[in-house]
Parts: structure tokens; sequence; C-alpha cells
């Protein structure tokens, strides 16, 4: 899904917020402070305003989807396509003996 995300959103040239987009947002909001100048959106030309309007959009969107594409998963989107454990194909070799030693050793490390 969240491939499926960053695919659609490539195709409108966005992307999702990381930490380096919001660090650079803390910079240019602190260097705005400084310098005095202001980039309020009713203060733009309107072509910058068509410009950052996309972004002003995506944000919107984001706001009601949620806080985080996780919480959106688990939240709106599980209730039109439920989750739903996956189940290995039938012929897989399962080494069962390696798996009874796993459970083994999780059910002593939870026990301390």
């Amino acid at each position: 899904m969240t491939f499926q995300r960053e695919r659609l959103l490539n195709i409108i040239g966005a992307k999702t917020m990381g930490s380096y987009d919001k660090r650079l947002e803390y910079y240019e909001k602190r260097w705005a402070t400084r310098t005095g100048i202001q980039s309020s959106f009713h203060e733009l030309s309107n072509r910058d305003k068509l410009a950052r309007f996309p972004g002003r959009m995506l944000k919107r969107i984001a706001a009601c989807v949620g806080p985080s594409w996780g919480g959106f998963v688990r939240h709106r989107l599980d209730k039109v396509y439920p989750y739903q454990k996956y189940r290995l194909p039938p012929g897989v070799y399962l080494n069962e003996e390696k798996i009874g030693a796993s459970r083994e050793f999780l059910r002593r490390e939870s026990a301390h």
C-alpha cells in the first residue's frame, strides 16, 4: 500500500514529507523570522500561489486522512479492505524442528 501511495504521489509530482523536508521547513521558518520576510499565502503573487496550491491541498487531504499513513490504514482502509493474515501457499517446506525451537526460545525470553 505504501509503495502504491508513493507511486500515485509521484505521478502528480508530490511526495510524502520526510525528516529532511521537516528540517528544511524548520530552517525556512527560522530564516523568515530572522529576516522579517513573511511568506503568508495571501501576500504571495498569483504565480507563487499557483505553485504552492498543490502542496496546500495535499496537506488538507492529509489532515483528513489522519496524522499518519499507518493510522489511516488501520482505522479507515481496514474497514474497506479488511486485513487478512498471510498464508503460505501449499507445498512450502517448513522446518518444524526449527519452528519449535524458535517458539521455545521466545517462550523462555518472554518469561524473563
